[in-house]
């Protein structure tokens, strides 16, 4: 992991993560052993890796109009150099992410911020960080670190509870425009997952094969079906 020394949280090992995906994400991850990152600037929320509109203002009262927007302008376009796996902190499963990122027949990957810590066997450093969510139009922020704006959203998203696994790859040469569209981190699959549960929507037929298919890659943990909607359960 790198140090930083920077205003953000990060999660204690016991921190209980979800992470929704669908059977060809969870099919990728077992058969590859590494965890998928996205690049920072590839995500819907235009403001992903962005400061807020009030420390913009901040940084031109502080330093000026010229070099509070140059500040601004580099933290941008370093965007394009940041790599994240979002994980949803929670000590139970959630109806709403289900629906967003999982679908009818995908999975939930279970573990803990110590685990997914030391299950990942890659020589890139990498930090992982509670994300903050702020009020962009109003809220200052004390500390003007580049690499703050990885760990900031709006309010709106407050839902996703979002912890990052981040990766920041600067190209040797600062070519962004050679910037790959997403990067891997090596794991141990096994180390990683503390459970998998499957959708509270999908058919009872498919447990089976899911939990055939686990013990083909060496996964020794839990495979269950969400009980969810099951009318039986509170």
């Amino acid at each position: 992991m790198y140090e930083t020394h920077l205003d953000i949280d990060t999660p204690p090992k016991e921190t209980k993560l979800w992470r929704y995906i669908d059977l060809e994400k969870l099919l990728a991850f077992l058969h590859t052993g590494q965890l998928h990152l996205s690049r920072l600037d590839s995500f819907r929320d235009p403001w992903e890796g962005a400061w807020p509109s009030a420390v913009i203002e901040a940084f031109k009262y502080s330093w000026g109009e010229d070099e509070g927007n140059n500040y601004v302008k580099l933290t941008n376009n370093l965007r394009q150099t940041h790599y994240v796996s979002y994980w949803h902190e929670s000590e139970v499963e959630s109806a709403a992410l289900w629906e967003l990122y999982a679908g009818r027949a995908g999975v939930a990957l279970h573990t803990t911020v110590g685990r997914l810590q030391q299950s990942i066997q890659d020589p890139q450093p990498f930090k992982i960080g509670r994300v903050r969510y702020i009020d962009y139009q109003n809220e200052r922020l004390a500390n003007e670190n580049i690499l703050l704006p990885v760990y900031l959203k709006r309010k709106s998203f407050e839902h996703e509870r979002e912890v990052r696994v981040h990766v920041w790859a600067l190209p040797d040469d600062m070519r962004h425009e050679e910037c790959k569209p997403s990067i891997a981190l090596k794991v141990k699959p096994n180390d990683l997952i503390d459970g998998i549960l499957v959708s509270p929507s999908a058919p009872d037929w498919l447990l089976y094969p899911l939990q055939e298919l686990c013990i083909k890659f060496g996964i020794s943990k839990p495979v269950f079906k969400s009980s969810l909607y099951d009318p039986r359960v509170q």
